[in-house]
């Protein structure tokens, strides 16, 4: 289970590599879907964002590293990215996987 979340010896979230946004109630815990981050400009990722924002759900970004060779997310667009969400705080709730994960498991 790639980037499955362990606790208390048994997995309880995993992504998958389903290319969507994750909509409350249409998906397991063990595969969230995600938005693939590689080959996607700022702007493609900042339109993700408000989608999910518009529709109440999540987008989810899938990458292992900024501006490397390997399913990374190009430099300059995770930059744009951020930039975008940091002028918008009050709209979007960020942090790691683990994290949002722990959270929406438990509300």
């Amino acid at each position: 289970m790639g980037g499955a979340l362990v606790e208390s010896g048994s997995a309880f979230a995993a992504r998958s590599t389903v290319n969507a946004l994750a909509m409350p109630g249409t998906f397991s815990f063990h595969e969230i879907p995600t938005i693939p981050g590689e080959d996607l400009t700022g702007q493609q990722l900042i339109a993700k964002a408000k989608d999910a924002a518009e529709r109440g759900g999540w987008a989810i970004y899938m990458f292992h590293d900024v501006g490397a060779d390997d399913l990374s997310v190009d430099t300059a667009a995770y930059e744009e990215l951020l930039a975008y969400l940091d002028k918008n705080r009050s709209t979007f709730h960020i942090d790691t996987f683990g994290n949002i994960a722990k959270l929406l498991k438990n509300s």
